[in-house]
């Protein structure tokens, strides 16, 4: 029994042991001191050279920021950032941590040296991350590089500016906030300047189809399955392939399915077997509905027998059942 009794204490000190190891850089920067020179910065624009204060983006970009160390003092061998913006403009999109962080701890042409990365991501009740970076072994390679040392993906999610701030710890209590950890495992509080983001309105423009592709960015403004180099063709012959068309007029090539090819089964059948139903007329006696996207209306005066126009309230012989066969054969796929 007392053996065991031995055993069991000679464990919990074990356990007791390694705890007290993994939190000794920690203990050590328990008590935060005043900044000595240090100072760290947000780039709004990690893929430029240089700190950026004040960025632009679209709606919906995503884009990189950058926490640059822009003052060592007298070096640090551990960091820890809390970055905050407003949560209706900005997302923040997470990767892992290794790949976030920078921070080579040696300075080049010195070979980098790994540390242990860690982050928190605080969203949505509070728009932040924290993220943490220390070497495995204490005290470590006291750091003087001065750079990025931090990398993060974020989003424009809302239109207008948002602050992107690095929080100090005095900001952030209970949730440690920015500092650096010098040579002796103290926490030193650095300088901070924080940079801003504009995110714009979604742009608003002309989409005739409603295929959210703006109308002059769209290979197929009218949406009818003809491309508007297709339709825009002049040579006769060419309607066969969609040609000798109106790129604005979503009638003109006859297919009911979608499918790009006016053929018997798909389109003439289709409106044929609609023959009499009118947009009117609701009953028994119209079992399936009239369906609009069989129905065609005559050409202008002077037009082509393909330059049919908008529905006109019936599927009839003339206008529609003949308008289609006259297109039976055209092919834009």
């Amino acid at each position: 029994m007392q053996l065991s009794r031995l055993g069991s204490l000679s464990g919990l000190i074990g356990v007791a042991l390694v705890l007290v190891a993994a939190l000794s850089w920690r203990e050590l920067a328990s008590d935060p001191a005043s900044a000595a020179g240090e100072a760290m910065a947000v780039d709004c624009d990690a893929s430029t050279a240089g700190i950026d204060p004040s960025c632009t983006y679209d709606s919906g970009e995503t884009f990189d920021i950058a926490v640059h160390v822009t003052n060592a003092g007298g070096g640090y061998i551990a960091y820890q950032t809390k970055v905050r913006w407003t949560d209706a403009v900005l997302n923040y999109l997470p990767a892992a941590a290794s790949t976030e962080n920078l921070w080579p701890i040696t300075t080049p042409p010195a070979a980098p040296e790994p540390c242990s990365a860690v982050h928190t991501d605080n969203q949505p009740g509070d728009p932040s991350v924290l993220f943490t970076c220390f070497q495995f072994s204490f005290p470590g390679t006291t750091s003087t590089f001065t750079g990025p040392i931090l990398r993060l993906q974020m989003q424009c999610q809302g239109a207008g500016p948002s602050p992107v701030a690095l929080r100090s710890n005095a900001e952030e209590n209970p949730q440690a906030g920015t500092v650096l950890v010098d040579g002796t495992g103290t926490e030193v509080n650095p300088a901070l300047t924080p940079a801003g983001v504009t995110c714009l309105e979604p742009p608003t423009c002309a989409d005739m189809d409603g295929d959210t592709i703006c109308d002059d960015a769209d290979p197929d403004i009218d949406g009818d399955g003809c491309l508007n180099a297709a339709e825009q063709q002049t040579a006769i012959g060419s309607e066969e392939t969609g040609g000798r068309r109106d790129p604005l007029n979503p009638y003109d090539f006859y297919d009911v399915d979608g499918d790009k090819l006016i053929d018997s089964f798909n389109d003439f059948f289709a409106v044929a077997l609609a023959f009499g139903d009118d947009a009117d007329d609701v009953g028994p006696d119209e079992p399936d509905g009239y369906d609009a996207a069989l129905d065609r209306s005559a050409p202008p005066p002077g037009g082509d027998v393909w330059d049919m126009q908008g529905p006109d309230g019936v599927i009839d012989l003339f206008n529609d059942i003949f308008g289609v066969g006259l297109q039976f054969g055209h092919d834009c796929s």
